[in-house]
């Protein structure tokens, strides 16, 4: 298979150009429908909320105590919400169906599926993956990348609050999940690198015993982010300025809010936190043909694939001789 970074943005256009004027067409008919129902929305509403607005208010004159519940108007506006803007979800689905797996199987021995997910029982050994009640995912890559065996997808961790009255789900983690095992052994010690930011700290806090602080020399560095590690010569090699350069690289791409890094044996797992939805194409306003939403797609995905390119130049050994 062909390595995609070695081809021209305008040789990767015109690679998947053919399905692109097939989505058009699909992307000119959810446009039509969807500018119908924005119309038709505004002539329900001034019908509609007055009506359950007093659905409301009888309810609540019905009711009493502190369990008095009424919202039907919030009901009826989340439906009419999801049926507008169904055809732009539509849209994109079909486009990842379509377009995904191309730009997947381009890069080589890679694949994508929309449900599929990275199991998250053998995560919870890298000390990075907040506690968490409910786990959602989307868009989901596999396969082999030089021998690297390699799993990426956005996802979302939820923490189960209760009050008195209800039960709500609140995200701890959204973003972007890596996680790479090297075709051999590379590391010695346990170590994990995370963004200086309060949030993150909080609960890595938590997570992080048996582990201590790693003596930086960088002080700049020192600023951003914070390193635990079990083997001291190790880290100091993990951190080197080229693999900051990439971790930097992909939290830019990926927009990051905080990136967390943990190498561990044969594998390092990646969290990039962002409030970004990956992998998207572009609105439906825009001509599925327009080809700055695939240039984006494939810098996404180049990102993850250098990190693997990095990694090849570790040598853990090496390293320990070198101490």
């Amino acid at each position: 298979m062909d390595d995609l970074r070695q081809t021209s943005d305008e040789e990767f256009y015109q690679r998947v150009l053919p399905q692109l004027e097939k989505l058009e067409i699909v992307r000119n008919a959810k446009a039509r429908v969807y500018k119908w129902r924005v119309r038709m929305a505004g002539i329900l509403t001034p019908v509609l909320f007055p009506c359950t607005s007093f659905i409301d208010w009888w309810l609540l004159r019905m009711q009493s105590g502190d369990d008095s519940v009424a919202g039907v108007t919030f009901l009826v506006a989340g439906i009419l919400y999801w049926w507008v803007t169904q055809p732009k979800r539509q849209y994109a689905a079909q486009y990842k169906k379509d377009i995904l797996p191309s730009i997947a199987r381009l890069f080589g021995d890679l694949f994508y599926k929309p449900d599929g997910a990275i199991p998250m029982e053998p995560l919870h050994d890298f000390r990075i993956i907040p506690n968490h009640d409910k786990y959602e995912t989307d868009d989901y890559f596999y396969g082999a990348y030089r021998g690297a065996g390699i799993q990426f997808s956005e996802i979302n961790l939820k923490e189960r609050r209760r009050s008195n009255k209800s039960t709500r789900y609140v995200s701890v983690f959204k973003g972007l999940a890596i996680l790479i095992r090297l075709p051999q052994e590379k590391f010695f010690g346990h170590t994990v690198i995370v963004s200086n930011s309060a949030g993150i700290f909080q609960w890595f806090k938590k997570q992080s015993l048996g582990l201590d602080r790693a003596d930086l020399v960088d002080p700049v560095f020192e600023k951003q982010y914070d390193v635990y590690t079990n083997d001291q010569v190790e880290a100091r090699y993990l951190i080197h300025p080229v693999m900051i350069e990439k971790i930097k690289a992909m939290g830019e791409a990926y927009d990051a809010d905080a990136i967390s890094v943990s190498y561990k044996k044969d594998s390092l797992l990646i969290l990039i936190k962002s409030k970004k939805n990956y992998f998207e194409p572009a609105s439906l306003e825009t001509p599925a043909t327009d080809p700055q939403s695939l240039r984006s797609m494939k810098y996404e995905v180049e990102q993850v694939l250098n990190i693997i390119d990095q990694m090849e130049q570790y040598d853990a050994q090496a390293a320990h001789r070198a101490a």
